[in-house]
Order: C-alpha cells, then structure tokens, then sequence
C-alpha cells in the first residue's frame, strides 16, 4: 500500500499546526507524509514533515509539491486576510 502523503497549506497557522499536532499523535497516520506550505518557516523536527516557504497562490510551488509528492489529502488553512485588516479591503481579501 502507497504511504499516504498530506499537503497543509497554512501549517504554521492555528489551526494548521493543530491538524500537523493530530497527525503526528495519532496512531492512525503514523505511517505518513506531511508536506507544509506556509509563509513563514517553522522548526519541525520530524522526518515525516517537509516543509517549503511560498504562498498558495504561487502556482509553481505547487506545481513543484504535485510534480514530487503523491497527494494523498490537502487540508487548506491558509488564508488571505489577517483578523486586523480584514474589513479594511473586503474586495481583495
């Protein structure tokens, strides 16, 4: 059986490292992969995570995840407004 291989777009954020947490805890996905895409760097020590730095909005990075990695699941937590300025350009966020 394939090794089922995750993509957590968002996985330095609340809810992403959250879902990251639930993973790497839980007996039941201990035989995966996660690959993290986020913004920001994050240290983690774990040799099921791989982690890269861009926006999901870059379509070459995930060009680049999809070409290397067989994508079992995407949890998408990323989002594009921050809590302070969302009402500040409801169009763009």
């Amino acid at each position: 059986m394939l090794k089922k291989t995750y993509l957590i777009i968002g996985g330095t954020g609340f809810i992403g490292r959250n879902i990251i947490y639930f993973l790497l805890n839980n007996e039941e996905y201990l035989d995966c992969n996660l690959i993290i895409l986020s913004r920001t760097s994050q240290n983690l020590f774990d040799n099921r995570i791989k982690s890269f730095v861009g926006d999901y909005g870059d379509k070459e990075i995930l060009t680049s995840i999809f070409t290397q990695w067989q994508i079992t699941k995407v949890f998408h937590c990323a989002s594009s407004s921050v809590p302070i300025s969302n009402n500040v350009n409801t169009i763009r966020d």
